[in-house]
């Protein structure tokens, strides 16, 4: 029963994730860079230091999410008075269970990113804008992986967006 209602509850949260703006949407048109931009509250450069799995509620066991930990190296937009940041984001695996939400956003201990957040308004957490959108990975070359330019003319494409 436990893992029938894990299942389910992790097919109800995939379908919200669909639904809902801003948190990683499977059917939408391809986003800029100037609306991820626009949509997060905060957007940094950093190394991820810890990234941990485990169930909302150790005795209910109705969900899984992953916890990443990020050691903030610059800001971009916004500002967070830690520069250690944990970001939320939904599934992973726990106790040989899987919770896979395809489109969201996956982090490595070690790797560096820039991650475009939003705040969560009940608790010091983030969760990145748009799903893996909100995510790019930065390589050992400093260059930002997939997009083919390098971290700087990156981040400056992201301050010509951000409003003063």
């Amino acid at each position: 029963m436990k893992t029938r209602s894990s299942v389910f509850g992790l097919a109800a949260l995939s379908l919200a994730f669909i639904m809902c703006p801003g948190l990683g949407l499977s059917f939408q048109q391809e986003i800029t860079l100037r609306q991820i931009t626009d949509e997060a509250d905060l957007i940094v450069v950093g190394r991820v230091t810890d990234v941990e799995a485990r169930w909302n509620d150790p005795a209910l066991k109705t969900m899984i999410y992953t916890y990443t930990t990020l050691s903030v190296e610059e800001e971009i937009k916004g500002s967070s008075p830690e520069k250690e940041i944990t970001i939320k984001v939904p599934g992973g695996v726990v106790d040989g269970i899987a919770g896979i939400m395809h489109g969201l956003a996956h982090f490595h201990t070690g790797e560096r990113v820039v991650v475009f957040l939003l705040r969560d308004l009940h608790s010091s957490l983030f969760f990145v804008v748009e799903g893996a959108a909100g995510k790019y990975s930065i390589g050992i070359d400093n260059n930002v992986e997939f997009i083919g330019k390098s971290l700087s003319v990156f981040l400056d494409e992201i301050r010509q967006y951000i409003s003063n």
